[in-house]
């Protein structure tokens, strides 16, 4: 049988139980991981490869649920937000790869946004932990008036 990358990630019991040798795969997919990642840091720097990696991937879940519609936005968003930061770059004459990062940053920040606008709308609710800090600030702060 010849083994397929979705089967044994969305089906790792049923691949082992095949006869699939699937701790062989996942050793060679995360030696082949870790050499690519270790290789681009020693290239490009820590805090670009760790953008490409993670910047994407959250950009794409805030507006889809399906594989993928992620891949296709996390594609799409890595070469636009290159494409700006690169032009950014060349414009402010700063260097490549921070204005890389600090474009990836600003773009995640401006799509959390349109994400809480398109999906929440005003019916957004408070998050939890900053209603309690203000409920806490309101109750302490006639205590400390008193004071």
């Amino acid at each position: 049988m010849e083994p397929s990358a979705s089967f044994i990630l969305f089906y790792h019991g049923k691949a082992e139980q095949s006869g699939l040798n699937v701790r062989f795969w996942d050793f060679l997919f995360y030696a082949s991981f870790g050499f690519v990642v270790t290789s681009s840091v020693a290239i490009a720097g820590v805090l670009l490869v760790f953008c490409y990696l993670i910047v994407p991937s959250v950009g794409a879940m805030l507006f889809a649920d399906r594989i993928g519609t992620r891949l296709a936005i996390g594609w799409t968003m890595g070469t636009l937000v290159s494409a700006l930061g690169c032009y950014l770059s060349v414009q402010m004459d700063t260097p490549t790869g921070a204005t890389i990062v600090v474009t990836f940053g600003g773009i995640l920040v401006l799509m959390f946004f349109l994400h809480l606008i398109v999906h929440h709308g005003r019916s957004a609710r408070e998050l939890e932990g900053a209603a309690s800090a203000n409920r806490e600030l309101e109750a302490a702060s006639p205590s400390t008036r008193q004071a």
